[in-house]
């Protein structure tokens, strides 16, 4: 819907879930100077954002890509620091190996801090808590170890070819960051989560 004298943002909502995208689309229409265009997959999400000019992004964290594996990014990123275990002491390779789905929303977020994109990642804690438990442990672990290697000197953050981390570490922040919460996880079955992830993206647009 386009308010009166501006032109609408134009938002871009990754969501593979079809329950979880009618929810998005009731919340959309109900907004004001939102123009939403919607992707259920990498490639088409890249291919929007290569040819529109996309002011927010809402991402899910798990979905399906074709042509890039987030796992075997963030694995590579991991060895790099030395980060090669999770919560678990008795893995022996990254943990990433372990997911049962692809966290291809890190990769809409790398996109997004290289284009200067207000983006917010959210995941439905109770759909995918084990997986989710793991990428935010994990990268926790990998940006708490880059802080830490650069503090002694030890590590050029213009080494890392991720932009995700070099951002998460750069003021030391967590993953948490990332991540919409309602309470604990956010439940993207309840409208009221899907506002508060368009209002997030307005906010961070206008500021």
């Amino acid at each position: 819907m386009e308010t009166k004298n501006k032109k609408p943002l134009e938002i871009l909502v990754v969501e593979d879930n079809p329950k979880f995208l009618e929810v998005s689309k009731s919340v959309a229409n109900q907004e004001s100077g939102l123009n939403i265009n919607y992707a259920v997959n990498y490639e088409e999400a890249i291919k929007l954002l290569d040819s529109k000019q996309i002011e927010g992004i809402v991402t899910d964290l798990f979905f399906p890509a074709v042509t890039v594996s987030a796992k075997k990014i963030y694995e590579k990123e991991g060895e790099k620091v030395g980060v090669i275990r999770g919560r678990d002491r008795t893995h022996k390779s990254n943990p990433f190996n372990e997911l049962s789905e692809e966290p291809s929303g890190l990769l809409i977020g790398e996109y997004a801090l290289k284009k200067d994109i207000p983006f917010i990642i959210v995941s439905q804690g109770s759909r995918h808590f084990g997986d989710l438990g793991e990428v935010r442990y994990f990268i926790q672990a990998i940006t708490n170890k880059m802080y830490d290697l650069k503090k002694d000197g030890k590590l050029r953050l213009n080494d890392m070819s991720s932009e995700l981390l070099k951002y998460l570490s750069k003021e030391n922040k967590e993953i948490y960051d990332l991540f919409l919460y309602r309470g604990q996880h956010a439940n993207k079955e309840k409208s009221e989560d899907w506002k508060d992830a368009f209002d997030y993206i307005k906010k961070e647009i206008e500021n």
